[in-house]
C-alpha cells in the first residue's frame, strides 16, 4: 500500500484577490532587519515567492490508516501515549502533538488467533492477558495462502457462521478498535472525519480462501454472485460501528483493486503478505457499481459515501468509473498526472483526498523526511486534496513508520523518526479548516510536479495566521516571500513572525549524543511590511508561522 488519494463530493472555491504594496524585510539569526520604512512601497528582489488567494482550496485535515500499526499497537500498554502524540491537539505544553483527525478504519478479512509473540507458539482463540498480537490462523487458511508479515492479518468481524448480514462483532478488532476508540476521544469529535475501507473480503467468501488475493495474475478473488453478499457483510459492520457510538463519513469497498494480489507472491515474494484482491485489470466498471448498493441501506449514517480506490500517481481513470461511487482513489510512488487528477475531480463534481503515503528509512534519516515533506508539497499545490492522509504511524526499524519501534511487533520503546517531524511542521500549524494559498516559487517544476512551497490562512476573509512551510532540498538558499498580493498588514496593523525548523541532527566533536533539531523554534520578531527573507540551510525544512493583529 505505497500511496493512495481519494476524490469526494461537491468540490467548492473560494475565489477572492486581496493587494497591497509594501516593504521587504531581511531576517538574520532570527531578527527581523527592515529594509524600507515601514508599510511604504519597496522593490521585492527577483525570484521571491509570491502567495496568492485565487482559487484558495479548503482543506479538511491530516490523517494516517489504522490497519496494521493499530492492530499491533492496540494491545501495547504505551498505546494511549502513541494515540495522544498522533491525534491529540498540540498546545504550549505538548507542542509535538500531531492532531491528526482523518482515520481510515480497515475493515479485516481474516481468521485470527491470539497470540503471546510473534512466533505462535502460545496461542488462544480469543484475545485474554498476555495473548494481545493477533496472527492468521493457519489452519483456516488453504495451503496457498502465504505467511502474513507482523500487524497484516486483520481480523475479520464475522466468520460466516451466520451468514454475510449477521451481526458483525467489534470485539474480533480488538486492537484496532480500541486505538480507533482512543484517538476519537482525544478530539471534539466533530473536528473527525472518518473512512471505513477494506482491503479484500473476508476469507470465508473470497474464490480461494485467501485474503491476500486469487493466485491467478489479476484474478478476481470475488465471484460477481457474491456482490451482495460483500455488500451485506460491509454494511454489517458499518452498523456495528453505529450501534457503538461510531458513524463513518465514507467507506472504501475495495482498496487498490487492479493489483496483482495474491499471484504467485508478486507483492511479498519474501513472504511478508498483506491482504488484498483484485477486480480485474482492467477495471470492469460493472464490478464497481455492483459494490455501491450501500446507499440504499435506509439506516446507514446519511452521507455515508462509496468511493472506488484504483492505482496511481501517473495514472488518471477513465471517467466511466466516476459515477458509480462518490468518489475515486489512486496511489503511487513519483510524480505523474495529480493535476490532471485534479482537474477530473473538479469537473467531476468530487472532493479529492491524497488517502496514503508512505516513505522509508531509520529515524534520524533526514533524507526521508525531505522526501516526506515534498511530497507533501507537490500534492497540495498539485493535487489540491482536502486532506492528506500518512499510510502506516508504527512500524519496525527502517520502515515507513512516523513512529520507529526497535522490537516491532513485540512492544518496547518507540521512537518519533524524522518524518514525524517533517508532518508535524504541517499538522501543527495548518489546521483543518484553513485555506491552501498558491505559492509561485521559481525552483517548482510543473512538469514534473515538483515544489517546495505550501502556504494557508486560518480564513481569508478575516486573516488572523499565516502559514508558510519551505522545503530545502538542495543547497544553502536564501529565499523571500512576498505576501504583498494578500493585504495582511495595513496602516496601523501589526504581525508576528515566528519559525520553526527541522535539520538533520549534528555532533558536536566532544559531546555524548547528536544535537537534535526536529522541530526547532528558532524565535518570533515583529512583522511590520509585506515580505520577508530568511536563508534555508541546506537539507531542511522551515515553518513561518505569522500571526496578525490589530486589522
Amino acid at each position: 500500500m505505497g500511496n493512495r488519494w481519494s476524490a469526494w463530493s461537491r468540490w467548492t472555491a473560494l475565489r477572492r484577490s486581496w493587494g497591497l504594496a509594501g516593504v521587504a524585510i531581511a531576517l538574520s539569526a532570527g531578527t527581523l532587519v527592515p529594509v524600507g520604512p515601514a508599510l511604504a512601497a519597496a522593490p521585492v528582489p527577483a525570484g521571491a515567492i509570491t502567495l496568492t488567494a485565487v482559487d484558495a482550496s479548503p482543506f479538511q485535515g491530516w490523517g494516517t490508516s489504522l490497519a496494521c500499526w493499530a492492530n499491533v499497537v492496540g494491545g501495547w500498554s504505551s498505546m494511549n501515549g502513541i494515540d495522544e502524540d498522533l491525534f491529540g491537539l498540540p498546545d504550549e505544553r505538548h507542542p509535538d502533538r500531531l492532531g491528526l483527525n482523518v482515520i481510515r478504519y480497515d475493515i479485516g478479512a481474516s481468521p485470527v488467533v491470539w497470540c503471546r509473540d510473534a512466533t505462535g507458539a502460545d496461542c488462544a482463540p480469543a484475545p485474554e492477558p498476555g495473548r494481545s498480537l493477533p496472527l492468521a490462523a493457519g489452519d483456516r487458511l488453504p495451503a496457498g495462502c502465504q505467511s502474513f508479515g507482523p500487524g497484516k492479518a486483520v481480523p475479520a468481524l464475522l466468520d460466516g457462521q451466520g451468514g454475510p448480514a449477521a451481526a458483525a462483532d467489534l470485539g474480533r478488532d480488538r486492537n484496532q478498535v480500541a486505538v480507533l476508540r482512543d484517538a476519537i476521544g482525544r478530539q471534539p469529535r466533530s473536528s473527525f472525519r472518518l473512512e471505513a475501507f477494506a482491503n479484500s473480503p473476508p476469507w470465508w467468501m473470497t474464490a480461494n480462501g485467501c485474503p491476500q488475493g486469487s493466485a491467478v495474475l489479476f484474478g478476481e478473488n470475488l465471484s460477481s454472485d457474491r456482490f451482495g453478499d460483500y455488500a451485506d457483510y460491509l454494511v454489517s459492520v458499518l452498523r456495528a460501528f453505529r450501534r457503538a457510538g461510531i458513524d463513518f463519513a465514507t467507506v472504501d469497498p475495495l482498496n487498490e483493486p487492479e493489483n496483482p494480489w495474491g499471484a504467485q507472491g508478486l507483492l511479498c515474494p519474501t513472504g511478508d503478505c498483506q491482504e488484498g484482491a483484485s477486480l480485474g485489470n482492467p477495471f470492469n466498471p460493472t464490478d464497481t457499481a455492483a459494490m455501491f448498493g450501500l446507499a440504499g441501506y435506509g439506516d446507514l449514517p446519511a452521507g455515508c459515501f462509496a468511493q472506488v480506490n484504483t492505482h496511481m500517481y501517473d495514472f488518471v481513470p477513465p471517467s466511466s468509473l466516476v459515477p458509480y461511487g462518490q468518489g475515486i482513489s489512486v496511489y503511487g510512488q513519483g510524480g505523474g498526472q495529480r493535476a490532471a487528477l485534479f482537474d477530473l475531480a473538479r469537473r467531476s463534481g468530487k472532493r479529492l483526498w491524497m488517502s496514503e503515503f508512505g516513505t522509508g528509512g531509520a529515524a534520524a534519516d533526514m533524507t526521508s523526511a525531505l522526501t516526506y515533506s515534498s511530497t507533501i508539497a507537490a500534492d497540495l499545490k498539485y493535487l489540491r486534496p482536502d486532506a492528506w492522509v500518512n499510510w502506516q504511524a508504527v512500524e519496525a526499524s527502517g520502515h515507513w513508520g512516523l513512529f520507529e519501534a526497535p522490537s516491532w511487533p513485540a512492544e518496547g520503546p518507540v521512537v518519533k523518526t524524522k518524518r514525524f517531524f517533517a508532518m508535524e511542521q504541517y499538522s501543527r500549524f495548518i489546521r483543518p479548516g484553513y485555506r491552501l494559498l498558491a505559492a509561485t516559487d521559481p525552483l517548482d517544476d510543473p512538469g514534473h510536479e515538483t515544489a517546495s512551497t505550501v502556504a494557508a490562512v486560518n480564513d481569508p476573509r478575516h486573516p488572523r495566521r499565516i502559514v508558510i512551510v519551505g522545503t530545502n532540498v538542495g543547497g544553502d538558499r536564501s529565499v523571500t516571500y512576498d505576501l504583498g498580493r494578500l493585504g495582511v498588514l495595513r496602516a496601523g496593523g501589526d504581525a508576528v513572525l515566528t519559525r520553526f525548523r527541522t535539520a538533520a541532527d549534528e555532533q558536536p566533536p566532544g559531546a555524548p549524543a547528536p544535537t537534535a533539531h526536529d522541530v526547532q523554534r528558532l524565535g518570533s520578531s515583529p512583522l511590520r511590511a509585506t515580505s520577508f527573507t530568511d536563508d534555508q540551510p541546506a537539507g531542511s525544512i522551515t515553518t513561518y508561522v505569522i500571526d496578525i493583529r490589530g486589522i
